[in-house]
């Protein structure tokens, strides 16, 4: 089975308002849920669950879900059954008060810490940040004054995050830290041609810390430099 923190899959099929010359007037959630994807992050923030955002061009859902399929399930055994968890492994969409709209915004990740898609959404971003950070360092040599100004720039982009309401504290320095000294980048690494920083933050959600540590080296490529280091688990 796949298990990626890079994939949602999206169910059910839908009916839209304006029928298609699809089969049965079909069309996969796939186009609604990147749309969705898409408004919450220019209105709210990608950092953000999207769940309960509606699907305006929905009109009917295919094949209707029975309740049960609609919230978080039980690893116990029910009547010889496993309780179904679709809620906690697909992104669906279904049937709200407000109207049809997104009820799980979720990863097939099988790593609880990062099957709430918000979770990788927010790593992801931060990664990119620190790609074009590390882009404009490649060629600089490595020493404290580099690594001052990554700390610095890295500090810089965590407060935006900060302001937009992704981190959790009261204060920047609550939120996060960022290291980038002989501490992370060792001789080794020198040698190596490698800088090596390390984030640590609090996400706005319910995960304790995530740590996120990135290696540039000098064919000018950002990478983590280790598998993510997340304590606590989001939903």
């Amino acid at each position: 089975p796949v298990s990626s923190s890079f994939v949602q899959l999206a169910y059910p099929w839908i009916r839209p308002e304006r029928l298609h010359r699809t089969p049965e007037g079909l069309v996969p959630p796939d186009g609604p849920l990147v749309g969705i994807l898409a408004r919450n992050a220019l209105e709210r923030g990608s950092f953000r669950n999207a769940a309960r955002l509606p699907s305006w061009t929905t009109a009917e859902l295919v094949p209707a879900l029975p309740g049960e399929h609609l919230r978080p399930g039980s690893d116990e055994p029910t009547g010889g059954e496993r309780d179904p968890r679709l809620f906690e492994h697909v992104s669906l969409i279904g049937h709200t008060p407000e109207g049809v709209s997104l009820l799980s915004d979720v990863t097939l990740s099988a790593d609880e810490s990062y099957r709430s898609a918000n979770t990788h959404r927010l790593v992801s971003a931060i990664v990119r940040a620190a790609r074009v950070i590390g882009a404009d360092a490649v060629f600089e040599p490595s020493g404290p004054v580099l690594w001052g100004e990554i700390t610095r720039r890295l500090e810089t982009t965590l407060a935006g995050f900060f302001a937009a309401g992704a981190f959790r504290g009261r204060t920047p320095a609550e939120a996060f830290q960022v290291r980038c000294d002989a501490t992370t980048t060792r001789q080794q690494d020198l040698d190596e041609g490698r800088v090596i920083a390390e984030i640590v933050f609090q996400a706005a959600f319910p995960i304790e810390r995530i740590v996120v540590s990135l290696a540039l080296d000098a064919s000018a490529e950002l990478r983590t430099g280790g598998p993510l280091a997340v304590a606590g688990a989001g939903t």
